[in-house]
């Protein structure tokens, strides 16, 4: 498997292909142009997929290839994967050295934080890739 960094440091080639390693946004935005799914070149960052990229998915409907975001403290995304079935998903775990790999989904509360705090519970959300224009024919 490829190779984890934590950041990008703004370079935005490094942690997006298997010769730099793979940060989590990194590894989705190379998973996803490997099936030939186009991303607008200002979305690099979980937070700007959680944001701008897909559309909201209930847990319950979440399925395979749908994208997975969490959040340590439950105020901005922090972390994403890649849904491979229902109940595991891909991931760089943003840790240099270590390696892509598959992780079990567990749903946890989060502590109640206070101030900024938007979510209580990981993961925080689910996005499905639109591939077709018009509300109610974008999922795949």
């Amino acid at each position: 498997g490829s190779v984890a960094v934590t950041h990008d440091n703004n370079n935005h080639l490094i942690g997006c292909s298997p010769e730099t390693g793979f940060d989590c946004s990194g590894l989705a935005l190379y998973v996803l142009g490997l099936v030939n799914i186009s991303v607008p070149a200002d979305i690099r960052h979980c937070s700007e997929f959680f944001d701008r990229f897909g559309v909201y998915v209930h847990y319950k409907f979440r399925q395979p290839g749908d994208l997975v975001f969490f959040s340590p403290k439950g105020r901005a995304p922090r972390h994403m994967g890649i849904m491979i079935d229902n109940h595991k998903y891909i991931h760089s775990p943003g840790k240099n050295g270590e390696k892509v790999g598959i992780a079990k989904l567990h749903r946890e509360t989060l502590a109640h934080t206070g101030k900024g705090q938007l979510y209580t519970e990981n993961p925080i959300g689910f996005k499905r890739v639109v591939i077709k224009s018009g509300r109610w024919n974008i999922l795949t």
